[in-house]
């Protein structure tokens, strides 16, 4: 999975290239450019992955399961032991 996000940011970045994915690894998603969360097939946030606003949707969409932090300059999704 890794090796594959690797090589569609490459495509992007070097041939200028729209990618689209469905992902639900969620740490993997989050090295996008932009995420769009959908939940019960609609979009509940659309934006840069690191804005406030799409981190909530996704605590929201996983019932505050997860909280999204910043670790070695990339987001990652970290599961929530003591959800509220």
């Amino acid at each position: 999975q890794v090796a594959l996000v690797r090589l569609l940011q490459a495509l992007a970045r070097d041939q200028g290239l729209a990618v689209v994915s469905v992902l639900h690894d969620l740490s993997l998603a989050l090295q996008a450019d932009r995420l769009v969360v959908m939940a019960e097939g609609r979009v509940q946030a659309e934006g840069a992955t690191g804005d406030p606003a799409v981190h909530a949707a996704l605590a929201a969409v996983f019932h505050h399961a997860l909280r999204i932090e910043r670790s070695r300059g990339r987001w990652v999704a970290v599961p929530e032991l003591d959800p509220r």
